[in-house]
């Protein structure tokens, strides 16, 4: 097989595995999950689908970094990305049993478990998707995280069109949902293609079970040695960074269509709208991004790390922008300009969340994918799970609730303009004229450094 192909099959395994998390994450629990809970007992609904989630999210932003401690030092990580997906779809397939009969408390309790379990799975298996990452060549990590961005809004907005509340009846929910679960199957089976990790790997002395429960101490030995390695601190500068940044596009995203109700005290039309609307723009927004990176990368001389963070910065304060007019304009009740901001919003979004998991893809340790990607996992749950909380307090008080939301992720947002600069790479060479701080291509010049070939790394 040519070096071509070989990296074409690797990405459509890569984005297959991708697929697989979007459409159970998407269509199985975004969708028709809380319309199957809503048929068992619409008067739980709310309080139960919010508990779970939140307890879910909340668990596996401290579980994660933990596995991924241990995936890196005994377990193949491609092989328990396709086990954890496998795992989730069979778990996924016990739902329609929740409308067969059961009493409205054991369908309640099935459910929620199924719910637990496959969304931590689910999560497991983004986390090994997002280390794979790193098997692939430095230049197009970018690329291939717009593409996979590309797919997975696309899906999100094909979901939207299609499951809509009036395209579909209750009493069909349960076939969706096997139907869903047999196409994330497929796909999941698809991204054994992925580039596999088994030829990097060192030998380890220690057990699965025994690396698991070192895996604090092992997370905590590298929070010291962020201080003494400089590559280290670069990861863990750029993960605090991602904590703060990724709040402002994460955050609106999720609570859009409440934040346009409250305000405005929109329809369901109208939301729908507004949905399509959002979700458009992020599309359009990754296939700008895959446009600027193609020319970017035709600019040999440019050291792309100091693009894509420059980038981000840029997008970030354009972000910033967007969400001080839109502060204003909540306020001020302009409804028009708000929903042109959020098509900006969206637009901008897509390209912020497909630019960063590139640059850690970029700048992570190879013998840390796992607990690195695990950590950067952690930092978008932990931002969901602070901010839900500051929106629940929010709405049980007399302030005005997206006002004040927006207020919150400005806050969240600023820091991380001072923060993100941080992560250019620099690195001490000895140029013959006294040692000099370099740019990391350059550096890698001076020591003779020729590139790595695909598959080599």
């Amino acid at each position: 097989m040519t070096e071509r192909n070989q990296y074409l099959l690797h990405a459509v395994g890569w984005i297959s595995a991708s697929i697989a998390f979007n459409i159970a994450n998407t269509v199985v629990y975004g969708t028709l999950y809380p319309k199957l809970l809503q048929s068992i007992s619409a008067d739980f609904f709310d309080n139960v689908f919010s508990i779970v989630n939140s307890l879910t999210t909340f668990a596996s932003s401290f579980l994660l970094p933990s596995l991924g401690v241990a995936f890196d030092k005994r377990v193949a990580i491609k092989s328990t990305m396709v086990i954890s997906g496998l795992t989730a779809c069979m778990l996924s397939a016990l739902l329609p049993f929740a409308e067969q009969g059961m009493a409205p408390f054991a369908a309640l309790l099935l459910t929620s478990v199924v719910y637990v379990l496959a969304m931590f799975f689910l999560r497991t298996l983004v986390m090994n998707d997002n280390a794979l990452l790193f098997f692939f060549p430095e230049a197009s990590r970018v690329t291939l995280s717009l593409v996979n961005n590309f797919v997975g809004f696309g899906l999100s907005l094909g979901n939207l069109i299609l499951f809509n509340s009036d395209t579909f009846s209750d009493d069909s929910i349960g076939s969706l949902i096997v139907y869903a679960t047999l196409l994330c199957f497929l796909f999941t089976l698809l991204s054994v293609c992925a580039p596999s990790d088994l030829d990097h790997r060192e030998p380890g002395q220690e057990s699965f079970l025994q690396a698991l429960k070192g895996s604090v101490a092992e997370l905590l030995r590298t929070a010291k040695l962020v201080s003494v390695e400089p590559d280290l601190k670069q990861v863990a500068t750029f993960l605090v960074a991602y904590l703060l940044f990724s709040a402002s596009g994460t955050i609106y995203t999720i609570y859009l269509v409440i934040l346009y109700s409250v305000e405005f005290d929109y329809t369901l039309t109208q939301t729908f709208n507004l949905q399509i609307m959002y979700y458009i723009a992020m599309v359009s927004g990754v296939v700008v991004g895959i446009g600027m990176d193609a020319i970017m990368k035709s600019k040999a001389k440019m050291n792309r790390l100091h693009v894509d963070i420059v980038t981000q910065q840029v997008v970030n304060v354009l972000i910033g922008f967007v969400l001080v007019i839109n502060l204003y304009s909540f306020a001020a009740k302009r409804e028009t300009l708000s929903r042109a901001l959020s098509a900006c919003m969206g637009f901008l979004y897509s390209y912020q969340a497909s630019v960063a998991r590139g640059i850690l893809a970029k700048i992570m340790r190879g013998d840390l994918k796992c607990q690195l990607s695990g950590l950067y996992s952690s930092a978008t749950y932990i931002s969901i799970s602070i901010c839900s909380v500051v929106y629940a307090v929010l709405a049980s008080s007399s302030v005005d609730t997206g006002v004040a939301l927006l207020g919150v992720l400005l806050v969240c947002l600023g820091p991380s303009y001072y923060i993100l600069p941080h992560c250019l790479p620099r690195k001490y060479v000895n140029t013959g004229e006294g040692v000099q701080m370099v740019d990391e291509d350059e550096a890698d010049l001076e020591e003779g450094n020729a590139p790595t070939e695909y598959g080599s790394q």
